[in-house]
């Protein structure tokens, strides 16, 4: 601190930046330097400044799980932040701590919301990263931060989500979580901002786990993504030919379906140079069917 406290002195620009966009500030708030933040900012670092990955340096001390970092930033003037909404800067720090499982920030977060000190939405996609917390912590699997985000999504309403909580805890695989917000009341059925249902995305990404929580939830193996895609097809197109034998076994996926563009569940297999057990296994059906 002593070096970086003598360079300053004699006109270092405490807002350089390197190639990145990262200033000094960036930097102290990563490491979790407090002493270093506080020296920064007394000298005139920017706390609103953006990287070229639009990130302030809150984000960057949420990212990695500062929490004392944390609160001296938010304890600064709003005068301070004048290159960045405060609000906006907060509600991308949640989504940050959420990704990356820090449940103290997140706890602490949310009790200061609850007291009226920040504003952030558990349910809206930040400008940042395009997602909302509840879809963070579910996205990476973090079990204790949905549990905590649901007993406070309170009167914002899932059904007005930016995104979809549940489209992304599949496509992680996190079977829990699956669960958990289909007993919390989203939907199996709901598409995302992508146009496909859970189950359409736990085939693509090839989580049997998944899949097989969702049919016991009475997810329609029929239902269509923009393509004109089942999960089905996906299973195919993926080459995933576990996925397509338990489709086929289950008597419930329609084998002769096709897309948007008429090409069938066969056509697909072979267009896409899939194995030739999965050609086989979806004649072998046909067959006994007819």
């Amino acid at each position: 601190m002593k070096m970086v406290s003598l360079l300053l002195e004699f006109g270092a620009d405490p807002n350089a930046t390197n190639q990145k966009g990262n200033t000094a500030l960036h930097f102290a708030c990563q490491q979790g330097h407090l002493e270093l933040v506080k020296v920064l900012i007394n000298n005139s670092a920017l706390i609103s400044v953006v990287n070229s990955h639009r990130e302030v340096p809150l984000v960057k001390g949420a990212a990695e799980g500062h929490l004392s970092t944390v609160l001296y930033l938010l304890s600064q003037k709003f005068s301070h932040w004048e290159l960045v909404p405060r609000d906006s800067a907060v509600h991308q720090s949640v989504v940050a701590a959420c990704v990356n499982g820090h449940m103290d920030i997140v706890q602490t977060l949310i009790r200061l919301r609850r007291e009226k000190t920040l504003f952030f939405s558990i349910k809206e996609a930040d400008s940042l990263f395009g997602m909302s917390p509840l879809t963070a912590a579910s996205s990476t699997g973090m079990h204790h931060i949905v549990t905590l985000l649901l007993q406070h999504l309170g009167g914002e309403g899932w059904r007005q989500c930016d995104d979809s909580p549940l489209s992304a805890a599949c496509k992680g695989g996190h079977v829990n979580i699956v669960k958990m917000l289909s007993e919390a009341g989203f939907s199996i059925h709901d598409k995302d901002q992508y146009g496909e249902q859970p189950l359409i995305v736990a085939t693509k990404n090839g989580h049997m786990h998944c899949v097989e929580a969702l049919i016991e939830l009475n997810a329609n193996m029929d239902d269509v993504d923009s393509h004109g895609y089942t999960c089905l097809c996906w299973a195919v197109l993926k080459g995933n030919f576990l996925l397509v034998k338990f489709f086929l076994k289950s008597g419930n996926a329609k084998v002769n379906h096709v897309d948007s563009l008429g090409r069938s569940v066969l056509h697909l297999a072979v267009l896409s140079d899939a194995s030739e057990d999965i050609v086989e296994v979806r004649m072998e059906t046909t067959c006994r069917r007819q």
